[in-house]
């Protein structure tokens, strides 16, 4: 037994069919809509706050290369400095400014901060450079 639609009935299904996948595409389109709205609204704090923290981060890095480049003002870095096996903090002072001395820059021992050497110790092929913080950079630069 086949059941054939009189051309009313197939007709009516036709239209009921098209006006279910309109009514399917709208909801679709207002659910799509209504959840992209949802987290439009969630993500839009987290952008804003997202840029607060890059424009935080590239204030902390101008500060961050200020501060070095204060810290850097008053150092000096001296190249081939002979090294000795036992080197106290006071040996390495006096070679320091007397070195200093030879180039006519006058700095007492009592002006340096720091002296540090820069390198591995004991590697006889590399120059040793030392670098030397001191204190009293506004009365060097005014004999010069």
């Amino acid at each position: 037994m086949t059941t054939e639609l009189s051309p009313e009935m197939s007709l009516l299904l036709t239209k009921m069919t098209e006006q279910l996948n309109l009514q399917t595409s709208t909801i679709t389109e207002n659910i799509t809509a209504a959840i992209l709205k949802q987290v439009d609204e969630k993500i839009k704090p987290i952008m804003v706050k997202n840029e607060k923290l890059k424009n935080e981060v590239d204030v902390l890095n101008k500060k961050i290369l200020n501060l070095e480049m204060n810290s850097r003002r008053n150092n000096i870095v001296i190249h081939g400095l002979p090294e000795a096996n036992e080197e106290k903090y006071g040996n390495l002072s006096i070679l320091v400014t007397s070195t200093l001395k030879e180039t006519n820059i006058e700095i007492g021992t009592k002006e340096i901060d720091r002296i540090q050497r820069l390198g591995k110790k004991g590697d006889e092929e590399q120059n040793k450079t030392n670098s030397t913080s001191y204190h009293n950079f506004a009365e060097e630069n005014r004999d010069s």
